[in-house]
Parts: C-alpha cells; structure tokens; sequence
C-alpha cells in the first residue's frame, strides 16, 4: 500500500506542470524512509548479524533418530 501510494507521489513530483511538485517530493521522502524502517533496512549491522539464528533448546523425544548410512 505504501509503495502504491509512494509511487502515485513520484508521479506527482516528477511533473513539470505541478506547482505543488515539492510537497509530492517530501511526500516520496518519507514513504521511503518508512517502507526502510519496515522493512528493516535501517538496523545496524551489529544487530542484523544476529537476526538470522534459531536457537534449538530442547527438541521433543522421538523427532530426531538416527541415520543408517548405506553400505
């Protein structure tokens, strides 16, 4: 939705016969500075390195068995 709404302001902006083309352009600022904070573009590196992992604490009896390699 903020994309469609981002894009229509873009269009907006981009036109030479607008006169209000500055307040379209400020418009498409701040549709991208959020659809970057939703997305998670802005985190620190530090912390998106961390983002990825799952942690296993405990796995319930009988999921994992063992494996027979063939011969």
């Amino acid at each position: 939705m903020l994309q469609t709404v981002q894009a229509k302001c873009y269009k907006a902006a981009m036109d030479e016969t607008n006169e209000n083309w500055y307040w379209n352009a400020d418009r498409v600022v701040n549709y991208s500075k959020r659809i970057s904070e939703l997305m998670g573009l802005d985190i620190p590196v530090e912390q998106s390195i961390n983002q990825n992992f799952t942690i296993v604490r405990e796995v319930p009896q009988g999921w994992l068995v063992p494996v027979e390699a063939e011969a």
